[in-house]
């Protein structure tokens, strides 16, 4: 038997399907455990899409590999399935239990999808408020505004991968530069000063970046700014003639189309304040879709367009204010696909044996 074909035959065994299987089980029991103390998106992102769970003997210290995360199993689940599809199940001979196979194989590889390509943001909308952009709740930007034009802002974003290196920035239309002195993902302020924190974990509680920032025009400083999120505090210069806006903000995704909250409604239990059910109507517009409706969006009743969905998330300020939660996750349907493809190849398979049986008897 050649090399190729023994890693082709360890690779497709069951033993190893039944490992992966029983420890992805003990992957998604401990993050259950973890979403009580670290809220639902930070334990996925511990347990779920990591490649190892990792122990720290001491704070702040090396951090040391104790067992397999889920991305690394699903990998190795992955591989499993794709290689008894080509070395173990023959579609001619057993065509159901390949369809099976190719469909747990489509429905883990959703999963890779929705970790790699899948935005989460939000979308929070006062009744009467139109808006066309959603804010992330865990990124942020530096926003240049250049205020010049009475007829619109134009807006500059520097993502928050160049606040972390520092260093300089610069773009063709500034006739000035900026330089990041500091930037710390998560900060206190204390008499004009950031101190850096460790970052929150939780979902119930939110990252209070902030970055120092000086501008410069021709070698000489304009002037520095202390700009957090955690205050509305923003930088004001000169440059060029032209009057500049610094701002550090929840970073932004633009949309095609826009936004209005008609109305909020919530509904309570009698004699409480437990909410009974909340839902908002909206008003879409899409000019280049040619869509002017209305909409409302509750509790398990998203709204989906644009490749986006936006669920009733939240609400505040006395039932004035609705939170959406908006996804947008380019693979959304292969669940269904590969639910649907297991289905039917379960399907073929206890049909054939059935109707063998019956051919025997």
């Amino acid at each position: 038997m050649s090399p190729w074909k023994r890693v082709l035959r360890v690779l497709s065994s069951m033993q190893v399907t039944m490992v992966c299987l029983l420890l992805l089980m003990a992957v998604v029991l401990l993050c259950t455990f973890d979403q009580v103390r670290l809220g639902a998106f930070a334990a996925v992102a511990k347990d779920i899409r990591s490649w190892a769970l990792l122990w720290r003997p001491h704070p702040g210290g090396p951090a040391v590999p104790l067992f397999p995360g889920g991305a690394l199993l699903g990998s190795v689940l992955a591989l499993n399935l794709a290689a008894a599809l080509a070395a173990r199940i023959s579609p001619a001979k057993r065509p159901g239990l390949w369809l099976a196979h190719a469909g747990v194989l489509l429905l883990v590889l959703g999963e890779f999808a929705a970790g790699l390509f899948a935005v989460e943001s939000r979308m929070a909308l006062r009744e009467g408020q139109t808006l066309d952009f959603t804010e992330s709740s865990r990124r942020s930007e530096l926003a240049v505004i250049s205020l010049s034009d009475p007829r619109y802002d134009e807006v500059f974003s520097v993502r928050e991968e160049a606040l972390v290196r520092r260093g300089t920035l610069s773009h063709p239309a500034w006739p000035f530069s900026l330089k990041v002195r500091e930037y710390h993902p998560n900060a206190v302020l204390e008499g004009g000063r950031a101190r850096g924190v460790p970052r929150v974990s939780s979902d119930e509680e939110a990252d209070q970046p902030a970055a120092l920032i000086e501008a410069e025009e021709g070698g000489r400083s304009l002037g520095s700014w202390l700009l957090s999120r955690a205050e509305p505090a923003q930088g004001r210069f000169s440059a060029g003639g032209r009057e500049y806006l610094l701002s550090l903000r929840a970073e932004r995704h633009p949309l095609p189309f826009t936004l209005t909250l008609e109305d909020f409604k919530r509904e309570v239990y009698p004699g409480t304040t437990i909410p009974k059910s909340f839902s908002s109507r909206v008003r879409l517009k899409d000019a280049a879709g040619g869509e002017d409706r209305g909409a409302i969006i509750s509790m398990n009743n998203p709204l989906r367009h644009g490749g986006k969905s936006f669920y009733q998330a939240s609400y505040g300020e006395d039932d004035r204010l609705s939170i959406l939660q908006v996804v947008d996750n380019p693979g959304r349907l292969i669940p269904y696909a590969a639910c649907l493809l297991a289905s039917l190849g379960l399907l073929v398979h206890f049909a054939g044996v059935f109707f063998r049986r019956e051919e025997r008897a």
